[in-house]
């Protein structure tokens, strides 16, 4: 996988390209792709995550409700067939051997839309050996401030620092105008994902940059 930043990619968002990438590269060196996997990028924005992981799946869907996507064009060299979706109702069912949700639990409101959501992954999951992972998780111990110096160390690294600074105030209009970032305390995550028959496992290595956020991952027992 290329660790550069593809220059065709607007300066705008090269910091989201950037931090996905780093996402992507975790997953892969944690051993999610053993063999050639269905995945749906839950929340997946410009789709730039999933981009990064073609090569590892015969199969990628996209869901976003607020974006819009044209031109989507499946990769023949690689087998890989992609679709997007806007509605939930439209996604297929026992049809994913992986859910990742990457930077969006965040924008969740409360815990019953978190429950709502691992309902609806349920039946998305195929039967038997069917995973969500969730990167960044905040709890309410959160710090706010060491956050924001991992982010910037990141993105001093990867020279996206424009791009970070764009994002951080983007994120803090959406703060302002429209709700409080959620936070969820782990051990309620685990009860909602047992009550709804996932294992619940906090991974050892976090697959985001920031070191004060959790990344989660669920399997169907």
């Amino acid at each position: 996988m290329a660790a550069r930043i593809d220059q065709d990619v607007k300066r705008s968002d090269r910091f989201a390209f950037a931090n996905t990438l780093y996402a992507a590269q975790g997953m892969i060196s944690a051993g999610f792709f053993n063999s050639k996997i269905a995945l749906l990028d839950f929340g997946c924005g410009q789709f730039f995550f999933s981009k990064h992981l073609k090569a590892f799946c015969n199969k990628i869907h996209g869901f976003d409700p607020y974006y819009e996507f044209k031109n989507c064009e499946n990769d023949a060299s690689l087998s890989c067939e992609i679709s997007f979706f806007s509605a939930k109702e439209n996604l297929p069912k026992k049809t994913y051997d992986l859910i990742v949700l990457n930077s969006v639990l965040q924008y969740f409101n409360d815990a019953s839309e978190v429950k709502s959501f691992l309902e609806s992954a349920s039946f998305c999951l195929k039967e038997e050996k069917g995973k969500i992972l969730i990167i960044d998780v905040m709890t309410p111990d959160y710090n706010l401030g060491l956050d924001l110096f991992w982010w910037l160390v990141f993105a001093i690294q990867k020279r996206v620092l424009f791009s970070l600074l764009r994002d951080l105030w983007m994120t803090a209009v959406v703060t302002q105008t429209h709700k409080k970032i959620f936070k969820i305390e782990l051990t309620e995550l685990e009860e909602l994902a047992l009550n709804l028959g996932f294992h619940f496992k906090k991974m050892s290595r976090n697959c985001g940059p920031s070191r004060e956020r959790y990344t989660i991952l669920l399997e169907k027992i």
